[in-house]
């Protein structure tokens, strides 16, 4: 199915975790819940879109690409929230390195 704009459900949770919802996938995350779940729908397979995102019934932002906002995320280094590139964690066997 081709998707012609994706609409994000975006709520908070009372600890402060922002949520991103569409369809059946979900995203939490303390900032860029909405990137995560950007990314968690390129990984499925999802066709690229304008993504528009909604706090009830209001839209609060309007993205021109999924597959953009998957490569994105929010960070609060600077001591106020922007946008910047996500870079994946380092996968590694810690194997060797847990005593037993």
């Amino acid at each position: 199915m081709i998707i012609k704009e994706y609409r994000f459900q975006m709520t908070q949770r009372a600890d402060g975790m922002d949520i991103a919802r569409f369809g059946k996938f979900e995203a939490s995350s303390r900032n860029g819940a909405s990137c995560k779940l950007a990314r968690i729908l390129v990984e499925a397979g999802a066709n690229d879109a304008p993504v528009l995102m909604m706090r009830g019934t209001v839209a609060c932002v309007r993205y021109r690409s999924l597959h953009w906002l998957a490569t994105k995320t929010i960070s609060e280094a600077t001591g106020h929230p922007r946008m910047v590139d996500w870079v994946a964690f380092e996968r590694r066997d810690l194997s060797d390195e847990v005593a037993e």
